[in-house]
């Protein structure tokens, strides 16, 4: 087999398969954002993802997600060699500009079956408040 093929081949192949989140077309995690009277609700899906391994933080108004994952396995058989061996390394970055009415110190954040949950309370003074209806009188 031609070594420029194998390696051309397999170059695309690995390509393909690391610029696909979890097989999702993307670089990185789906990620939601919702917003209510009080407060702003993150959302990103990273099944396959240990909540040791998610790092969470906060710097110059931005918030930061990410996550670095290297696993290495080991198996042996003597009738094989490899060729080439690559230890599987999942990471990903994202990072979300905060406003001014984010609450920094109260930003809170939850993991349960791969979906990451933050929540970015919003200050009193930028909570929406509802229209209130004032009543017309008669003279």
């Amino acid at each position: 087999m031609n070594n420029y093929l194998m390696n051309k081949d397999f170059g695309s192949l690995m390509d393909s398969a690391f610029d696909n989140w979890m097989g999702l077309g993307s670089k990185f995690p789906p990620m939601n954002i919702k917003e209510s009277k009080d407060m702003y609700t993150v959302e990103l899906e990273i099944p396959g993802v240990d909540m040791k391994d998610i790092k969470l933080k906060v710097n110059k108004h931005v918030l930061e997600v990410s996550s670095e994952v290297h696993e290495e396995r080991e198996e042996k058989n003597d009738d094989e060699r490899y060729l080439m061996k690559e230890t599987s390394q999942r990471s990903f970055s994202r990072e979300i500009s905060l406003g001014d009415d984010v609450n920094e110190d109260a930003i809170t954040a939850h993991f349960n079956n791969g979906i990451l949950n933050i929540t970015l309370p919003k200050k009193e003074a930028a909570k929406v408040e509802e229209p209130k209806l004032i009543q017309i009188e008669a003279n």
